[in-house]
């Protein structure tokens, strides 16, 4: 798999690489209507809502300083199109919105507990 799309999937699936957490961590979006309002599978980037605030990393990741930039324009991304948040390793978030507060501090709204599909 190489660039942001599959030539089976087509626009449909989008894929975005991390090197912070570990070299090629393949981060896979849903496109919604107009590339917008689909979700994303933050994997280990993001594994939860504790770690949507940027300088918050895992101690196991490879190149922390790395990842906080990754972060940084994934979330920007995403809070532009208006795509939802995925996480694996959130007991008590499935999915959430990200957004940023009056300091660009970002955080999640709109906190699902349970997510078991969206319409396409």
């Amino acid at each position: 798999m190489e660039g942001e799309h599959s030539h089976v999937l087509g626009k449909a699936v989008r894929f975005q690489y991390s090197q912070g957490h570990t070299p090629g961590l393949m981060l896979s979006e849903i496109a919604g209507p107009h590339d917008r309002e689909g979700v994303v599978y933050c994997a280990d980037l993001i594994p939860g809502t504790p770690w949507v605030h940027l300088p918050v990393t895992m101690g196991y990741d490879r190149a922390p300083e790395t990842l906080i930039d990754e972060k940084h324009a994934f979330l920007d991304d995403k809070l532009t199109r208006g795509v939802r948040l995925f996480f694996t390793h959130d007991h008590a978030t499935a999915m959430a919105s990200p957004q940023r507060d009056e300091r660009g501090r970002y955080g999640v709204t709109d906190r699902q507990a349970h997510f078991s599909g969206m319409p396409l």
